[in-house]
């Protein structure tokens, strides 16, 4: 089980790495990728191998788990800067954003003023 969720990873990171090699040429998300597989593996390493010795240490108020968990967030953080790395729409202001708005008619409104409703209501 552990295979399989290796070799999609896999797949994606390295179909990630040739986009940004071959299309996008933006260096800032290639470390984002790279800094994101280093957390992933912090935290697999953490939870699975030294789990124990972190318990220990600490005489049990933590273990690997805590730590990996940490390293899993900033894992996810890393790959949602890479998305908005090479996304070129700015998704996250586009709700109050009118610059390049769509204007929209939905038969409610005359087109000539949008402010008043249409007398032709079906």
């Amino acid at each position: 089980m552990y295979f399989l969720n290796a070799v999609t990873i896999g797949i994606y990171v390295l179909s990630q790495i040739i986009l940004i090699l071959t299309i996008l040429k933006n260096w800032w998300a290639l470390g984002a990728i790279m800094l994101g597989c280093f957390f992933f593996t912090a935290a697999q390493v953490l939870m699975y191998r030294f789990s124990n010795q972190i318990c220990e240490g600490v005489n049990h108020y933590l273990d690997g788990l805590f730590f990996g968990t940490l390293c899993n967030l900033f894992a996810v953080m890393m790959l949602f800067k890479y998305w908005d790395m090479i996304t070129t729409e700015d998704l996250e202001f586009s709700v109050s954003n009118t610059d390049g708005a769509v204007p929209w008619t939905n038969g409610f409104f005359d087109e000539k003023d949008n402010r008043e409703p249409s007398s032709a209501i079906g």
